[in-house]
């Protein structure tokens, strides 16, 4: 197993300064999590990575994951509503890099959480994951639903 994450290719992790960038949430995060707190999420000697998507010198997008053993866990994906460019897949591209990471440290799979919304489960679904256990209530979020998606082998 590789002993530390690169970024994968079109990422990059979060650099001095990145704080300053204008970053506004969208639906589902805003209000319960700061662009501060992606950033401040990256801690590598936890296997804690923030990776981030950059458009023109604008942060465009985040994903925040845990590397286990077995599997790579997305605590959050958030796209950058300050960006308005349209034909720039955010989510997609950041969950391609999740893949990326998660088969460069071999990982079986990507587990997250997703908001109990029908066509952000229907994204999600299209991309490859399913039901990954029960959905249930968050204390932060409300209804969630573990999701799953297989990317290696057993």
């Amino acid at each position: 197993m590789a002993a530390r994450l690169v970024p994968p290719p079109g990422t990059r992790f979060p650099l001095e300064g990145d704080e300053s960038q204008a970053f506004l949430l969208g639906p589902g995060l805003e209000g319960h999590l700061t662009f501060a707190e992606l950033l401040g999420f990256h801690d590598p000697a936890s296997d804690a990575y923030t990776l981030l998507l950059e458009v023109k010198s604008m942060i465009v997008g985040a994903a925040c994951l845990v590397l286990t053993e077995t599997a790579v866990k997305v605590d959050y994906i958030a796209r950058n509503f300050a960006f308005s460019d349209r034909g720039v897949q955010v989510g997609t591209t950041l969950l391609q890099a999740i893949e990326a990471a998660a088969k460069a440290w071999g990982a079986q799979t990507i587990r997250l959480d997703s908001l109990e919304d029908p066509e952000l489960l229907a994204w999600y679904g299209r991309r490859g994951f399913a039901a990954g256990g029960e959905p249930f209530i968050d204390a932060t979020f409300g209804w969630v639903r573990p999701l799953v998606k297989r990317v290696g082998p057993l």
